[in-house]
């Protein structure tokens, strides 16, 4: 379990979605606050992990490694969902498929 003795932290993760290699620091100093937070490269992520989750996920997954290549198993699961989910999920990977 991630977090302090009690379990009550507060964890963000960062999804870089970018063409070049990831450069950015996983710290954020705002005046006396500082955020520390995951760095994650969508391109590191493995297909198959995304595509075990829900629907967002799977938009996700058309960017995570391999994706590209099985477009057509993320197309294939949104034709099982129902409407209006299997509308959104579409526009989320071509939106995704556009980057």
């Amino acid at each position: 379990m991630r977090g302090d003795k009690d379990g009550l932290g507060v964890f963000v993760t960062v999804l870089y979605m970018g063409d070049r290699p990831m450069l950015m620091k996983d710290t954020l100093k705002c005046g006396g606050t500082t955020v520390k937070f995951e760095l994650i490269d969508i391109r590191d992520v493995d297909f198959d992990t995304l595509m075990a989750g829900g629907p967002g996920d799977w938009a996700l997954a058309v960017l995570a490694k391999g994706g590209v290549e099985r477009l057509e198993e993320v197309l294939e699961k949104a034709r099982g969902l129902p409407s209006p989910q299997r509308e959104r999920l579409v526009v989320q990977v071509g939106v995704f498929a556009g980057l």
